[in-house]
């Protein structure tokens, strides 16, 4: 890797951690370009060299953690095929926990109501804009958008996609019994629901255990809120 490349590398990964954290705590109308950059250490104009807005900046850390997520999810699956249901979905709750929880700030962008994902744009992070950093601009930005009809939240979108790709998953639990063929199509949003519920729960605690939440994740999916009767997970 070129000394350019690394470069820009550690000033994308600062870009990311620090809207990471103006986002989380301000939200997406308390947030502008101005603030990312004075956090990430960088001057608000190389944001402008990367993206032509804050919509745009926002796309880009949604679609990274996106598919570092994602990676995540389709090892897992490949790695444990051949295994029954019941231990790969064991697994598999665990790697997208320990993510998660790695990942914090990304958690709380996540499940805001505020974040919507923006539509795609053809431009790169690594594309130059004609657009010049000003603050009017950046005033414009903290504008609350109204939502297009077309657009989904965050956490919907995240939810859709993982029932798409967890499908062949939950179809193989359905096929050995472990889920009721008609509720397959709720597992996707139970799955993503009982995992945001147990990581908000968890953030009241000074010290996870992920393992110890992990497992009660994969009983209340499969059991509910029932009595463990043996070693079940």
């Amino acid at each position: 890797m070129t000394l350019r490349k690394r470069i820009r590398e550690t000033t994308m990964n600062e870009v990311t951690l620090a809207t990471e954290r103006i986002l989380a705590e301000r939200g997406i109308s308390g947030s502008d370009m101005g603030s990312i950059a004075k956090d990430a250490g960088v001057a608000v104009g190389t944001l402008y060299n990367y993206f032509s807005d804050k919509d745009e900046l926002i796309q880009y850390i949604l679609e990274k953690r996106r598919s570092e997520l994602f990676q995540i999810v389709q090892t897992t699956l490949i790695n444990t095929i051949g295994a029954e249901y019941q231990p790969r979905f064991r697994i598999l709750v665990e790697a997208v926990y320990t993510f998660m929880t790695s990942h914090p700030n990304y958690l709380k962008i996540i499940f805001a109501s505020d974040v919507i994902i923006p539509k795609k744009s053809n431009q790169k992070p690594n594309q130059k804009t004609n657009r010049s950093p000003n603050r009017s601009a950046d005033k414009k930005e903290d504008q609350q958008k109204p939502q297009d009809p077309g657009t989904q939240t965050a956490s919907t979108h995240l939810t859709c996609e993982l029932a798409a790709i967890l499908q062949p998953l939950f179809a193989q639990g359905v096929k050995e019994k472990r889920i009721a063929e008609d509720l397959e199509c709720y597992c996707a949003p139970l799955f993503v629901g009982i995992i945001r519920g147990m990581l908000i729960q968890g953030m009241a605690s000074e010290k996870r255990n992920v393992k110890a939440e992990c497992d009660v994740i994969s009983h209340v999916f499969h059991f509910g809120t029932f009595p463990k009767k043996g070693n079940n997970q």
